[in-house]
């Protein structure tokens, strides 16, 4: 059993978050010895539980509970019921798991709204406004129906309840996004929705513009915290503190070097956000094949005035989908990122409590 902190750290519990963090690194190394000896190892880690500790660290606790997914904090007899399930049903093969019980609370709430089922429809529709402005620009469709498109992309009256309502007949997702938003198009638009466009143009690009707003909300984090470390560093320069070799102490430092070095490792990593968008931060509007025929010469500039409309870089060269390497390389430099912080305050913790 941890806690939460281990992914999202608690600032009143910087060395718990800190130790935790370690501890579930050291649980996953030791379920993998465990697991030959049949031995199963879980790691549960509960969210705001109702308890006495709870109350302890949270100000106004039913204000803080409205602001939870379920709008209440979770009960000590629910967890005991959860393991007590795990236990009598002899469910070994979850070894080395961790179980965030939370009710889905952990994320920022302006990062969960990035990844909602309608925000991603919304991105989708404005990915639909943007090619039809486009398209217009280059003198492939008629300027009012481009208007009138991107009008009823913009309306906010395309809901994620009835774009279900019509997957449900069409068992297709962009299908039933393109019959949602004709429903809001003058009958003469309607043809040219979706035009010379292939559903994973969609998925794609509204993947990357996910990506182009979750690094908006992680850049500004990052530089908060290299800046506060920086200052950190200067105001403790001249104060000694141990060093360390092997995790014995050493010769003399200063406590501020220890600072600096953090400092450098959150630096490095806006570096890195920097380099990653212009491969990761891809725009696709080159259709079902990736080659663009049906719009034919003017298929690249079309590509490249939607990405900029949208903040993204177009593509390169497409089959039906962005090259897989481009997310993947998204995604580890992310973890980067999180397994850096985790070990820079794993070790501060260490420091705190002297080891």
């Amino acid at each position: 059993m941890s806690s939460n902190v281990i992914k999202e750290p608690n600032p009143k519990l910087i060395i718990s978050s800190a130790y935790r963090s370690a501890f579930s690194s050291v649980f996953k190394i030791l379920s993998k010895e465990f697991a030959s000896k049949q031995i199963s190892c879980i790691n549960i880690a509960p969210g705001p539980i109702h308890t006495d500790r709870t109350k302890e660290l949270i100000d106004d606790v039913e204000a803080f509970a409205k602001t939870l997914p379920m709008k209440r904090l979770g009960k000590p007899e629910e967890i005991g019921d959860f393991v007590k399930s795990i236990v009598e049903n002899d469910i070994k093969y979850l070894s080395g798991a961790v179980i965030n019980f939370d009710a889905g609370r952990y994320g920022t709430k302006e990062m969960l709204d990035i990844f909602k089922e309608q925000k991603k429809i919304d991105y989708q529709l404005d990915i639909e406004a943007a090619a039809v402005l486009s398209q217009n620009e280059m003198g492939l469709i008629p300027a009012p129906v481009a208007r009138d498109i991107a009008r009823a992309s913009k309306s906010g009256k395309i809901t994620a309840k009835r774009i279900k309502q019509l997957e449900a007949k069409s068992d297709h997702d962009t299908a039933a996004l393109v019959e949602a938003l004709a429903e809001k198009c003058q009958k003469s638009s309607r043809p040219w929705i979706h035009y010379g466009l292939t559903s994973n143009d969609l998925v794609d690009t509204s993947n990357s513009m996910q990506m182009r707003d979750a690094i908006k909300i992680i850049q500004p984090k990052v530089s908060k915290l290299s800046l506060l470390l920086s200052k950190n560093a200067v105001k403790y320069k001249n104060v000694p503190a141990v060093g360390r070799t092997h995790g014995q102490h050493a010769s003399i430092i200063s406590f501020g070097l220890k600072f600096a070095n953090w400092a450098a490792e959150m630096s490095t990593h806006l570096e890195r956000l920097d380099e990653i968008k212009k491969r990761v931060l891809i725009c696709k509007t080159m259709g079902v094949v990736g080659t663009g025929s049906l719009m034919g010469k003017n298929a690249i500039k079309v590509q490249e005035r939607v990405a900029k409309k949208l903040g993204l870089y177009p593509a390169r060269v497409t089959t039906q989908i962005i090259p897989r390497e481009r997310p993947d390389h998204s995604k580890r430099e992310i973890r980067r990122i999180h397994i850096s912080d985790g070990t820079t305050w794993c070790y501060f913790g260490k420091d705190c409590r002297g080891d």
